[in-house]
């Protein structure tokens, strides 16, 4: 049996790869601790006279210094601490006709893997969810390339370089390569 609709036909047939995230590292739960810690320390700390720690600058400005300069070490830490606490979900690619439905999920973040060297700004520590369709035009910058840590598969769209598959194994990866290539024809070139 096919999967093909007839010719002319609005229907749309999809499958969908569903890609695991990388197993969520329990040394994520000290960090976690950790912050928390901080955050408590910070609601102590923010309400103490500033007297305590400056006997000789009182007075307002002293006071309000004190408290921006706690408000922003809090902001610092609530960030992290919610990246580091939200669930992990998968990624997938919906495998379509014209081309693929592209979720990155939210993926863990990649502080203490092997991979942490790799990043260059914050955004590559925690990254961001990504939703985009990838047309066949697109699929044709596909390539399977290698790194420090092994491969990576990406694709380029416009400017912009993404990674898929991230939380896959290598040889998952080269599997998935090659399966994208010869659903949609493109020249191998990973």
């Amino acid at each position: 049996m096919t999967f093909t609709p007839p010719e002319g036909s609005r229907i749309s047939v999809q499958t969908t790869i569903v890609i695991p995230v990388a197993a969520k590292a329990i040394g994520y739960l000290p960090a976690a601790l950790v912050m928390v810690v901080l955050m408590v320390i910070w609601g102590a700390v923010i309400n103490l006279p500033v007297t305590l720690f400056f006997p000789a600058a009182e007075g307002p400005a002293a006071t309000i210094a004190w408290r921006v300069g706690c408000f922003v070490a809090g902001t610092l830490v609530i960030w992290p601490l919610i990246k580091l606490l939200q669930p992990a979900l998968p990624a997938s690619l919906g495998l379509a006709r014209g081309g693929i439905v592209y979720d990155s999920g939210i993926q863990p973040p990649r502080l203490f893997s092997a991979q942490w060297r790799r990043g260059r700004n914050l955004s590559d520590y925690f990254s961001k969810r990504i939703r985009r369709w990838i047309d066949r035009e697109q699929l044709k910058s596909l390539r399977l390339r290698d790194v420090e840590t092994g491969t990576c598969l990406t694709v380029d769209l416009g400017n912009k370089r993404i990674e898929i598959a991230r939380g896959a194994t290598e040889v998952e990866r080269v599997w998935l390569f090659r399966l994208i290539v010869d659903r949609y024809h493109l020249k191998s070139e990973g």
